[in-house]
């Protein structure tokens, strides 16, 4: 009887496993067996680390949220490249990412792009999952263990079954194709722009002062050992970097510089071309581009007033569209005429000339564009009442 028992038990569990491997599997949530589609934002987690190990791109481009929805491969590129950004990512994240993509058993990857956005050692986050990572730790076969057995869940059945309209397009290359934040879809630039510049205004408080950071305290305070890892394993694996700030848009510079924050731009610049500078005349390939420059692209206008108005290069003032993404992928792969303006060469230039040089654009800007600064002023003063 109870052998019977037994192996009813058994037959029935294995009956209800298959037919929930069965239905994950046709629906795919994960986008594990798919090229391109629909998925929810925060299981990209999960699909990206996977499908890099999948594809075995010689080209890598690890960044934030703005390179997640604007940078696809150029021409040269196309067959082997892979974006593999996250939203809201730091240095330590993205040197466990490269660390994913170069350890794996069959990475061919000898170019990487990677943002400098955010230089210092940042805390892990929950934008990236270390089950699905190849670490000093975890290995490949654990990762492709994970992998299998999250079709086994019924957590995984539950996103199956459960589609909701908040979810993200990729495209082969890893970009996500539609941007949504601050509901840019339903309530166009304008709405997006405020909750953007909202959350960029943070808890700032204009009545209260406080004392102007040295570029020896930022030092103090930034350690970049996670910068340092990724320089290690391109030399060990004898792969060329190529690093870059990303642009904003004026506003965001205008909201920096009224926040008293602008240093803390130029402090990261001078840290990374310290840091980057001892390995230029090695054999390690490095370049480092600075796209945060004042120019017709990032001084493009953008307004609360403007609404469902499509703007050419912005979808807010921190994330920029492809069609600026292309222009900055034509720039780091030697595709374009040289824009003298575009970016600034970081380990050969003067950056605090550089830095003046900016501040003066900014100031010819805001006598240009009262009404913009007065935006941005109001929701300071609505954001702190």
């Amino acid at each position: 009887m109870y052998k019977k028992l037994l192996l009813t038990f058994v037959f029935s569990s294995s009956f209800l496993f298959a037919c929930v491997f069965t239905a994950n599997y046709l629906s795919d949530p994960y986008l594990f067996y798919s090229q391109i589609g629909a998925i929810h934002n925060k299981e990209l987690r999960v699909t990206k680390p996977i499908h890099i190990l999948d594809r075995s791109p010689s080209t890598v481009l690890i960044g934030n949220s703005r390179n997640n929805y604007a940078i696809d491969p150029t021409t040269l590129e196309k067959d082997s490249f892979y974006n593999f950004s996250f939203t809201g990512i730091g240095m330590s994240e993205v040197s466990q990412l490269f660390y994913h993509a170069t350890f794996a058993p069959n990475s061919q990857i000898k170019k990487a792009y990677i943002t400098l956005d955010a230089i210092c050692d940042s805390k892990t986050s929950n934008f990236i999952d270390k089950r699905f990572l190849i670490t000093p730790t975890t290995s490949y076969s654990k990762v492709i263990l994970n992998k299998y057995s999250l079709y086994t869940t019924t957590n995984t059945l539950a996103l199956s079954l459960l589609h909701t309209p908040e979810y993200a397009y990729i495209n082969q290359f890893g970009r996500q194709t539609i941007f949504d934040e601050g509901k840019y879809i339903a309530k166009g630039l304008g709405h997006s722009l405020k909750d953007r510049e909202q959350m960029s205004i943070g808890n700032y408080y204009p009545t209260k002062k406080t004392s102007k950071p040295s570029y020896i305290s930022y030092q103090q305070k930034c350690k970049t050992q996670s910068l340092e890892q990724i320089i290690a394993i391109a030399v060990e694996k004898k792969i060329s970097l190529f690093f870059f700030f990303n642009p904003i848009n004026v506003r965001y510079w205008e909201i920096s510089h009224i926040k008293g924050s602008l240093n803390k731009t130029l402090f990261s610049k001078k840290l990374a071309k310290q840091t980057l500078y001892k390995y230029k005349d090695t054999a390690l390939d490095i370049k480092v581009f600075d796209f945060r420059q004042l120019n017709s692209y990032t001084l493009e206008r953008l307004s609360y007033k403007d609404k469902h108005k499509n703007h050419t290069y912005w979808y807010e003032s921190s994330h920029y569209k492809k069609s600026l993404g292309d222009i900055l992928m034509a720039a780091m792969t030697n595709k374009n005429p040289h824009d003298n303006t575009l970016f600034n060469e970081l380990l050969t230039s003067d950056i605090e000339e550089n830095h003046k040089h900016q501040l003066r654009l900014l100031n010819n800007w805001r006598e240009d564009n009262l009404d913009i600064v007065a935006e941005i002023h109001k929701t300071i003063a609505e954001k702190t009442k």
